[in-house]
Formats: C-alpha cells, sequence, structure tokens
C-alpha cells in the first residue's frame, strides 16, 4: 500500500481495495482502516491528474500562518484536556538543541522503547537494558527502573519535595512536570533547571550503548557523566558561568551535595 498508487487501490465498480501488507491485529489500526475505507467512500474519481491541496486555506495553498493556528489550538485544545506539554522546560532551557528535540519526543511518548515497537508490529523479547529486570517502557526506563532509581536518588536527595515527589510518582512525565525550580540565585540554581535533562539523556545514551554496543551498566560512570554534561551544558548560559567560574569539575564531581546545599 505504502507505494501504489490510487488506481491500484481502486477496484472499478467494486470500490476499494487496500491490498495491505501484514494483517491487522490491533483493534485501533483495524478502527482506523474503517474509518479510513469511510471517508474514501465519498471520493468521486476522475481521469485528470492528482494534486496536493492545503485544505486550511480557500485557496488551497499551503501558508505557514494557517499551519500555525491549526497548531497552536491543536496545544490549546490537548492542554485544556489536562494534557499539560511543558513547552518552556523543553524549548526555553539552555541545553542543546538535539536534547530539546529528544524531550519533545519523550513527553510526546515517541521514543523508540522495545514495548512501542511492539505495538509498531516488531517482533522481539522485551528487557530492560539497564536492569536486566524487568519490561522495557519509558516510565520504567527514566523513573521505575532500579538501576534509575538509585541514579535520582543519589541526585534529589539535597531537596525535600523533589525527593518526596520521587518517591510517590509512578510516571516518568509526571515526575518531570512536578519539577521544582530551586529557591537559590547560586549554581545550585542553574545545575538544578537542567539536570532533569541531564539525566534523561544520559539514561538513553547509555539504554542505547547496552543495546547495541554491549555497553556496561556501571553506577558510579553514569553519575559521573550525568555530572560531566551538567557542567558541559553550563556553558550555554552566560549567567551561568558567572558563578561556575569559581568552582572546578571536580567540585561538582566529589562536592556535589556541598555545591546544591550551598555550603561550599
Amino acid at each position: 500500500m505504502k507505494d501504489g498508487s490510487v488506481r491500484d487501490h481502486y477496484e472499478d465498480g467494486y470500490g476499494w481495495n487496500a491490498n495491505l501488507r501484514r494483517t491487522l491485529f490491533r483493534e485501533s489500526e483495524r478502527t482506523q482502516l474503517d474509518s479510513l475505507m469511510g471517508m474514501l467512500g465519498n471520493v468521486s474519481l476522475n481521469e485528470e491528474e492528482d494534486e496536493w491541496e492545503w485544505v486550511l486555506e480557500k485557496s488551497n495553498v499551503f501558508s505557514v500562518k494557517s499551519c500555525y493556528e491549526f497548531l497552536e489550538k491543536e496545544v490549546y485544545i490537548r492542554e485544556s484536556g489536562n494534557v499539560q506539554f511543558p513547552w518552556k522546560r523543553i524549548w526555553e532551557d539552555k541545553i542543546p538543541t538535539n536534547v530539546k528535540f529528544f524531550k519533545w519526543t519523550f513527553h510526546w511518548d515517541r521514543l523508540l522503547t522495545v514495548d512501542r515497537l511492539q505495538k509498531l508490529g516488531l517482533i522481539m523479547p522485551n528487557r530492560c537494558g539497564l536492569c536486566k529486570e524487568a519490561e522495557e517502557n519509558g516510565d520504567h526506563i527514566f523513573l521505575n527502573c532500579r538501576f534509575t532509581r538509585r541514579v535520582w536518588e543519589e541526585l534529589v536527595t539535597v531537596k525535600a519535595d523533589t525527593r518526596y515527589t520521587l518517591n510517590n510518582c509512578t510516571k516518568a512525565k509526571e515526575f518531570m512536570l512536578e519539577w521544582k525550580d530551586f529557591n537559590s540565585k547560586d549554581l545550585a540554581f542553574y545545575v538544578w533547571a537542567i539536570l532533569p535533562s541531564a539525566v534523561l539523556w544520559v539514561l538513553w545514551k547509555l539504554r542505547n550503548e547496552v543495546i547495541f554496543n554491549d555497553g556496561q551498566v556501571v553506577f558510579e560512570e553514569t553519575m559521573t557523566v550525568i555530572k560531566a554534561t551538567i557542567w558541559s551544558w553550563l556553558e550555554m548560559n552566560t549567567r551561568a558561568m558567572e558563578y561556575r567560574k569559581a568552582f572546578k569539575f571536580t567540585d561538582m564531581l566529589y562536592g556535589w551535595r556541598l555545591i546544591m546545599c550551598e555550603q561550599w
């Protein structure tokens, strides 16, 4: 069906034939196909050449304005339905652009975790590469995995309300949405703001290293990489660098609690 023309899928006098490449096992897929066939049933074919039309403009010509207004309306509808999208935490954080897109993908459940690949039709075993104990999904990798939980506990115990949230959340996105600013005007404020991004990013890279390159899961090394990532990303924030210049990386590596509790 992917590369077929309209003619390939229309039998004159008989209607539409999807010519699917695989059997649809999931109810959601069959529902979508039925919906598509219902829409196509109202289509009248002729011998003219097909062409694209932009339905959001009366002229049928694409415009950035109409596209933006449509997306803006979609965001409003989602947020009105209590589906929060933390756009400030994603697009305004002082972190690399590729990490912003990674977080965007995470928040819309588009990361290719094993459970999602299985839903897309791939037949493969499902086991978390970090703990080797449970099935892999987004909530497990980024929050509930035994290894991941240890990482978070090591980093967030300096802030009581975040520690409380960690102990009472089972959904990774919920934990991110509940992330509170650090009440500080020192280096700790800037470190805390990008900490969740660094943890998510490093854990995802570690997961990929384990799966694709037979990498090893070592807690101390992971903590070092997370802190080094934060240290590096601080260079993207001019104000943060004003505070960072008073420290060395080894201060953050071995004196995390002292820096975050402003006892240095």
